[in-house]
């Protein structure tokens, strides 16, 4: 079955500090891991198959609009961020990995920055978390 992005990276854009020049390519791993890793658990899998489904036919109306717009997103735009961090700074090649350091002047995060990062990026999404678990459970 063929799995729907629930936010769009025109979304995640607009929403975090994601620069908008950021190539899409390099965040979609980090959207598709939430959604198996954090969403599908929290739904659990026949709601996340259907609102797949309905993302899909783009026929997301009623109460699984709300449930998308009003608490899914939020959770996904905070954990995919905090997914994609640790990775921004390295590329992998067949020659290895490698850290870009963005030019002659610019150095890399240090491991504390981007813990620090991750971790305010995690608790966002935490929070979100937990109202779409109160929403879901009322």
């Amino acid at each position: 079955m063929a799995t729907a992005l629930f936010i769009s990276l025109d979304e995640l854009k607009k929403n975090t500090a994601i620069s908008g020049n950021i190539d899409g390519d390099k965040l979609l791993p980090s959207i598709r891991a939430v959604q198996q890793i954090e969403l599908e658990p929290l739904l659990g899998t026949d709601l996340y198959n259907k609102l797949s489904e309905l993302i899909i036919a783009n026929n997301v109306t009623g109460d699984y609009l709300t449930l998308k717009n009003n608490y899914i997103h939020n959770v996904l735009i905070h954990m995919a961020v905090s997914y994609y961090l640790p990775y921004s700074s390295y590329i992998i090649t067949n020659g290895g990995v490698s850290k870009w350091t963005g030019g002659d002047n610019r150095d890399g995060l240090s491991l504390s920055e981007l813990t620090f990062l991750v971790n305010k990026e995690e608790s966002i999404a935490e929070m979100y978390k937990k109202r779409l678990i109160d929403y879901l459970c009322n």
